[in-house]
């Protein structure tokens, strides 16, 4: 079962207007974040280098879906061959447009097990907390995959994963929107 993020924004612009900035190499770099190279084709290569937890971060694979105006759909790997999550992300992105404005969906999901699925020893890091940040941090518990003891909190490595790449999706979609919107 992946781990999935789903997301959605509206923006004030045609199909195409939006398409600019997702079916190309060029237009993805000026709002993805990080250093994206894409072959804007089915079959064609893609590759993103990024920083993860402050670690060098470098996914590789191809693009299964290109459908302009309405569909662009990635299919990567992580590039090194280690045992970590996730082992690879499928991001799918579709554009709807109704009465001049586009419905961008986003569905980006995780795969591959967690070491401690496979029978490998894993410890969860833990960080310590105060006592106004507990509540905070209960409240989050089910979303989070927080676990808490006395005072610290223990986070498992894909709720991790899912929390930085909603952050990043949101604050991506953004960028795409202004964009978008200043052209």
């Amino acid at each position: 079962m992946p781990t999935t993020i789903h997301k959605t924004i509206e923006i004030n612009a045609t199909i195409e207007q939006v398409w600019r900035y997702l079916g190309s190499e060029a237009g993805l770099r000026q709002w993805w974040g990080s250093d994206i190279r894409l072959e804007a084709k089915q079959g064609g290569r893609c590759e993103e280098r990024s920083l993860f937890n402050g670690k060098p971060h470098y996914l590789a694979g191809e693009v299964t879906v290109f459908e302009p105006p309405r569909q662009l759909v990635l299919n990567l790997r992580r590039a090194e061959e280690l045992e970590t999550w996730p082992a690879f992300t499928i991001v799918s992105i579709t554009l709807k447009e109704s009465a001049g404005r586009t419905l961008v969906t986003l569905e980006h999901q995780a795969y591959g097990a967690l070491a401690m699925e496979q029978g490998v020893e894993w410890t969860m890091p833990t960080v310590p907390v105060t006592r106004p940040a507990r509540q905070v941090i209960s409240n989050q518990w089910p979303r989070l995959g927080l676990s808490i003891a006395s005072n610290t909190v223990a986070i498992s490595p894909n709720n991790v994963w899912l929390h930085e790449c909603e952050v990043r999706w949101n604050h991506y979609f953004e960028q795409l929107k202004q964009l978008v919107s200043a052209t």
